[in-house]
């Protein structure tokens, strides 16, 4: 469509200060993944929330029941409007009845809030249109390789720099492909 994004992409740290549970340790590392551009993963704005992973404890979840989910889901997308030439925020739900099925890796990235519910959509065997897509990441995270790569990133990359490390990264849909942006 006219928005240029990533499918997501985040940030994460080699040391977790934020530990949400006593089974994470800090060495364990945290990240931070929201649907398209990193903005939001950096800098928490409004009321929207980037989904928080322990790379040591990936099943591990901060927040457990739907409503807690539904309620610090990320709501808004940050994209650059290749029309207007300038970064928008946008609703995620109006991209996903602007763009559809052309997000990359959709099924990876969104439930369907159901019936009081989030079910992991099955293949394209989802109505975005009529059901509520919620942000979760559900599928990558159950069965995509995105926490083992993350984690090797940051193991690398602190080891070399005999130090702890955050850095920034990107997927453009291709869920085996993370790309790195930025380490500090």
């Amino acid at each position: 469509g006219k928005y240029f994004l990533p499918a997501y992409s985040g940030v994460a740290f080699s040391y977790n200060d934020a530990r949400w549970s006593t089974r994470i340790k800090r060495e364990d590392g945290i990240i931070g993944l929201v649907a398209g551009l990193g903005t939001r993963a950096v800098d928490r704005v409004d009321n929207d929330y980037p989904l928080l992973i322990s790379p040591g404890q990936p099943g591990l979840r901060v927040n457990v029941n739907t409503q807690e989910v539904l309620w610090y889901s990320q709501k808004n997308v940050d994209v650059i409007n290749l029309i207007t030439k300038r970064f928008e925020t946008v609703p995620f739900d109006k991209l996903i009845r602007e763009v559809g099925y052309n997000y990359p890796s959709l099924n990876q990235i969104i439930s369907i809030y159901q019936n009081g519910d989030l079910i992991t959509p099955t293949g394209n065997m989802m109505n975005i249109i009529e059901d509520t897509p919620v942000i979760t990441f559900s599928r990558l995270l159950k069965s995509g390789p995105l926490v083992y790569q993350v984690k090797d990133m940051l193991n690398i990359l602190s080891n070399e720099l005999h130090m702890p490390v955050d850095i920034e990264f990107a997927c453009d849909g291709d869920i085996h492909k993370i790309y790195l942006l930025q380490c500090r």
